[in-house]
Formats: structure tokens, C-alpha cells, sequence
């Protein structure tokens, strides 16, 4: 089965997003990320949080160190795309220098906005087990 244009397009997107937290690049993940983001995570966070916070969040819980999406289906509905994924995730919890390393699903809503381009509104996290 051939791969559209727009899932390799938000495929890219996607690890370009999370390639700033290896770095730390809190400034350039928030660019990726609509002013209205929302986040589910898989147990750390209870309850939706906004862009600011979650990254506040992962700064303040792990090192970043490893990720792979795989598993990528994209559906478009006009200037919105939804993105399902899995992630492939590894590093260090930053209270106790503990390596982790967790298999993550997640849907993700995409907006095309006609300035920015596509931006990520909202994520719903689980953990696979």
C-alpha cells in the first residue's frame, strides 16, 4: 500500500515536534503546537492540559532521549487530520536518573492553519501494554 503525501507530510511534522524534546527545545515544540493545544498523557497528567503546562511537565519528569513513530494512519477531513500512531520511547527520569522506556498509541489532531501551516491542536496519549 502506497504512502499519501500528507502522512509522510504530518509523519515528518510529528517527529520534527518531538525532535525538540531530546534537545530541550521547549520554544521550538511549542511551535509546533496550536495556542489552544490540548494533552491527555498516559498517567502522569489526570486531567487535559494546555501546551505550557504539559511541556513544563516533561521538563520537570524525564530526558527525552529516543523515539520512533510506526504504525502512522492519517485521515483528513477538510483542514483537519487525524493522526494515529505508535512511539517507540526511551530515556532517563530526571528525580531519579532511572532509564525508562515505554510502547505509547496515540491520536492526534492536526489543524491546517492558512499562516502556519499544520499545527497540532490536540493529543490523547495511552500507554500499549
Amino acid at each position: 500500500m502506497a504512502i499519501d503525501v500528507l502522512t509522510i507530510e504530518l509523519t515528518k511534522l510529528e517527529n520534527a515536534w518531538w525532535g525538540a524534546l531530546p534537545d530541550r527545545d521547549w520554544v521550538r515544540a511549542r511551535g509546533y503546537m496550536r495556542d489552544d493545544f490540548s494533552i491527555t498523557t498516559a498517567g502522569w497528567i489526570d486531567a487535559p492540559v494546555g501546551a505550557d503546562d504539559w511541556l513544563a511537565s516533561v521538563a520537570g519528569r524525564y530526558q527525552l532521549e529516543r523515539f520512533a513513530y510506526d504504525d502512522v494512519v492519517v485521515r483528513r477531513y477538510g483542514d483537519v487530520a487525524v493522526v494515529q500512531s505508535r512511539s517507540h520511547q526511551g530515556g532517563t527520569m530526571k528525580d531519579t536518573g532511572e532509564p525508562w522506556s515505554e510502547t505509547f498509541r496515540y491520536t492526534d489532531v492536526w489543524v491546517l492553519d492558512a499562516t502556519l501551516g499544520w499545527q497540532i491542536a490536540v493529543r490523547h496519549a495511552g500507554i500499549r501494554r
